[in-house]
Parts: C-alpha cells; sequence; structure tokens
C-alpha cells in the first residue's frame, strides 16, 4: 500500500512542478520584448525624401493663352471682318482637318498659315513677304483664325493643331525680329517684344461645334 501511495504523492509534486513551470512560462511570455522605435520617424523620412526626389511628376498638356482686354463701356467691339481676312479651320469628329473646306494635312498647316498671314493682299504691310493673293489677307494686323472643332473630335488633335498655329505665328515674328531689330526673340527688349507682337497678331476665335 505504501508503494501507491509514494507513487500518488510523487505524480501530485509533478503535476504541481510543471503547472508552476507553465505558469512561469506565461509569465515569461507576457513580457514581450519591445523594439526601440526612436529611429523609425528618420528612416520614414529618409524613405519619403528618396521617393520625392526619385519619382518623376509628368507635366500635364496644356495651353497658354492671354485672354483679350474687356470691352470699354459705352464702346462698339464688334468689327465688319472681310471673308478674305478669315481663315476657317475645321475639325469634325473623326478628327480630320479641312482649311477653308478643304481637306488638309495636320504637317501643311502651319505653312497655309504663314501664307494667310503673311500674304499682304491690299499691298500696305511694309514687312510682309507674302505672294498679294486677293482672296487673301489684306495685312497681319486683319488676319483672323477662326477655329472650329467638333466636341467629339480627339482632344489630342486639338492641342496639335494648336500647337501649329502657335509655330506659323513664331516663326513669323522670327522673320519680323530678324529683320528689324536683327535679334532673335529671345533677346527682344520689352518694348520690341511689344512692336513684335502688333505686327503679327495672335486672333484667334475657338468654336465649338455640337452636330
Amino acid at each position: 500500500m505504501k508503494a501507491p501511495k509514494l507513487a500518488f504523492k510523487i505524480g501530485i509534486l509533478f503535476e504541481v512542478a510543471m503547472t508552476h513551470q507553465n505558469l512561469q512560462r506565461m509569465r515569461n511570455s507576457r513580457n514581450v520584448t519591445t523594439i526601440n522605435a526612436g529611429s523609425m520617424a528618420d528612416i520614414a523620412f529618409l524613405l519619403l525624401l528618396f521617393f520625392l526626389v526619385s519619382t518623376t511628376i509628368s507635366q500635364e498638356k496644356g495651353l497658354l493663352r492671354k485672354l483679350p482686354d474687356p470691352c470699354p463701356k459705352n464702346q462698339d467691339c464688334t468689327a465688319d471682318i472681310h471673308e478674305r481676312n478669315v481663315l476657317h479651320i475645321q475639325i469634325n469628329q473623326e478628327g480630320r482637318l479641312l482649311v477653308n473646306n478643304e481637306v488638309t494635312e495636320l504637317k501643311d498647316l502651319q505653312i497655309n498659315v504663314i501664307e494667310f498671314l503673311d500674304n499682304n493682299g491690299n499691298g500696305t504691310c511694309t514687312y510682309c513677304n507674302g505672294m498679294g493673293d486677293g482672296n487673301a489677307s489684306d495685312h497681319p494686323q486683319k488676319a483672323v483664325i477662326s477655329l472650329s472643332s467638333h466636341r467629339l473630335a480627339p482632344y489630342s488633335y486639338f492641342i496639335s493643331v494648336q500647337d501649329e498655329l502657335s509655330k506659323a505665328y513664331k516663326e513669323l515674328r522670327s522673320r519680323y525680329a530678324q529683320n528689324t531689330f536683327r535679334k532673335n526673340l529671345d533677346a527682344l527688349s520689352v518694348e520690341e517684344i511689344k512692336a513684335t507682337q502688333q505686327a503679327y497678331p495672335f486672333i484667334v476665335s475657338e468654336i465649338s461645334v455640337a452636330d
């Protein structure tokens, strides 16, 4: 009878020891090792700085235009424009380009605009080099570009047409600056820039067509 009682006591002591050991493990598991996060802010700042320096921000394509001055009070700002002084440029919904109702390639638009603006139809332009066609503009200061675009026309094509118009005016103004001031456009003074812009004023009428 003594042997079973001794075994029973040993079993109880073993269970008590195991329970104590498990409790000790549980206590130790609660004491989780902490990580020093003092340098985490520095690391986050360095990562942010890295992405700001290495990331390339794409620039959206747009148009730079100066709006006309408002019409003074009690003054009629409307004007009768002769048809020959208007160059009609149309972009249909398929993205096709028409100049005075004739289908035109985009690559030919710049030269067409230059010939129209520099035409000197009435012979009063002393700095023009045009052919003097009676069906084109009389003078650069009277010439108007009428640009109409269908509302379903590709926007990228509209931007391309605007770029060609800007190139045409820049080309004519560059010629004027060289012939008049013997300078490039970027070397002109403020007064010379105004004179060059007045010689070839950027007069463009834009219309959005629904149908």
